[in-house]
């Protein structure tokens, strides 16, 4: 083993690449899979080498993403050859190498037909084995060229196969446009974010979209505060900054970049489908000319906001999986035109709270609508919102049977997750005409906020250190950036922009 290290160190020399790390993966290894996992690096990072014969007995090392799988037609066109096998560990050996850590940066080019795919190409750094199955190597893929003489050809297709070790990763974030938040937020968005942390096997990217916000807020005072406030009420519902990664969206500036490259990938025609601008224009106080390209450009800036982070899962509301079907209808544009570069992700609806009813039981739960029940609003305010809930208009008088059907607030028991059996002896009194609505809503007041102290409590805890929330969320900005800078830096070079 180390006579290989060695060797390894004494070419990367030759070519003056001091810059590399070398991974210690432990004794447990047994496969390419394990050594993934063992590395600390996902599997976007890492290459695949692989030792194949062809008819002529010649070599071929073929070299792709670690997510991709050779194409058989495609790899035999470009090493020139008819039929092409896997060699066995006995024949690698006489490469030096092993099954599992092949090394292609001491492999002697003059011993081997070189095929490497396009999908290296696209990789920011390069993890590869060293031909000891203790040790990986990590470098950039500028240097990873230096000893390779890279020439890509495309004989690869990215199919990002995840390992059974590997993390689902959910991504989702929230317009900081306005500073209370509701019920509906909370059940729709912030309780998902909660359970989905708390979820064994998942990863967790959450935002505030402070960009998406100035569609509507206007006052650069009222942003910052719109932003603190509704970070600290994410806090409050339970996100935690230990078990997800909580960011604002213009700490990344590859967003804005990526964004751009977007403009590109989408038509007028698809945008004017958008049920946003669709809306605006359902407005007779609105016409065309008067809406704002922050606005119309919208699905375009939270395609961004996604794609950077290459999540599994977007967990979205109904109104929103418009705008995800969008994103993913660029992604697949882009890789049409320059080749799989970015993941596509799958959508997530929990339908049961994807809209949650507002006190007019009627509508969707709104804050411009008026129809909500605040979370961290004081108790006079929630209770006023309570006192206000639309009720059965059957009832006249206090003793009048009701429909608990046209009273919202036991479809708010329900999906607050208050005892059943208490649940079902409210609706026989309502049907009786035992309680009246006044004595009901005083009632669910207390119930209600039973329910939400715990959130309250844990806010107000967190907005008395702001010096710690705001080291929080610089922290997770970087991790956040780390990643986007990775899928940013393959876009780049996937749409040919000069590299000095």
């Amino acid at each position: 083993m180390k006579l290989k290290m060695e060797k390894l160190k004494t070419i990367l020399g030759k070519h003056e690449i001091n810059e590399f790390e070398i991974i210690e993966l432990g004794s447990d290894i047994t496969d390419a899979k394990t050594q993934i996992v063992a590395s600390g690096y996902g599997s976007q990072h890492h290459i695949a080498s692989v030792v194949f014969e062809n008819e002529k007995g010649k070599y071929v090392l073929g070299i792709r993403n670690a997510n991709a799988k050779f194409k058989s037609g495609a790899l035999k066109k470009f090493s020139n050859s008819k039929k092409l096998k896997m060699v066995s560990p006995d024949v690698l050996a006489k490469l030096s190498q092993i099954a599992g850590s092949v090394c292609p940066l001491t492999i002697d080019p003059k011993e081997v037909i070189v095929v490497i795919d396009e999908s290296v190409a696209v990789m920011s750094d390069i993890v590869c084995g060293t031909g000891t199955i203790e040790n990986a190597i990590k470098l950039s893929r500028q240097d990873f060229e230096k000893v390779m003489g890279a020439k890509y050809v495309r004989v690869a297709e990215v199919q990002y196969v995840r390992n059974e070790n590997e993390l689902d990763r959910y991504l989702s974030g929230v317009a900081p446009s306005a500073s209370e938040v509701h019920l509906g937020n909370y059940l729709g968005a912030m309780k998902q974010f909660v359970d989905f942390q708390n979820t064994p096997g998942t990863e967790n990217y959450y935002f505030l979209a402070d960009y998406h916000a100035i569609n509507t807020v206007h006052e650069g005072s009222s942003l910052r505060s719109n932003t603190q406030n509704v970070m600290l009420d994410y806090l409050g519902a339970g996100v935690d900054p230990e078990k997800s990664v909580f960011y604002i969206e213009s700490q990344i500036p590859e967003i804005f970049e990526m964004t751009e490259v977007l403009n590109n990938a989408v038509t007028l025609g698809e945008m004017k489908r958008m049920h946003g601008y669709k809306d605006k224009l359902a407005d007779p106080n609105q016409d065309e000319n008067s809406i704002n390209m922050g606005l119309f450009n919208y699905p375009i800036l939270m395609a961004a906001d996604i794609l950077l982070f290459e999540p599994d899962f977007i967990p979205v509301g109904e109104d929103q999986a418009q705008h995800v079907e969008i994103c993913r209808d660029m992604a697949r544009s882009f890789n049409s035109r320059y080749g799989d570069i970015l993941k596509i992700p799958e959508l997530y609806v929990k339908e049961a709270t994807g809209r949650v009813i507002g006190t007019d039981g009627e509508r969707k739960m709104s804050k411009s609508i008026g129809n909500i029940l605040g979370i961290f609003s004081d108790d006079n305010v929630i209770k006023k919102q309570i006192m206000a809930i639309t009720t059965d208009p059957a009832r006249i008088k206090v003793d009048d049977p009701g429909d608990p059907d046209k009273n919202p607030i036991f479809y708010y028991l329900e999906i607050i997750g208050h005892d059943k059996s208490k649940i079902e002896e409210y609706r026989e009194r309502y049907r009786k005409g035992t309680i009246g609505d006044v004595e009901f809503k005083k009632e669910f007041f207390e119930i209600y906020r039973e329910y939400i102290s715990p959130m309250r409590d844990r806010r107000a805890k967190y907005a008395k250190d702001m010096d710690y929330v705001n080291d929080m969320v610089k922290e997770n900005g970087k991790k956040a950036r780390d990643v986007a800078m990775g899928v940013m830096d393959r876009v780049r070079t996937a749409i040919g922009v000069y590299r000095v």
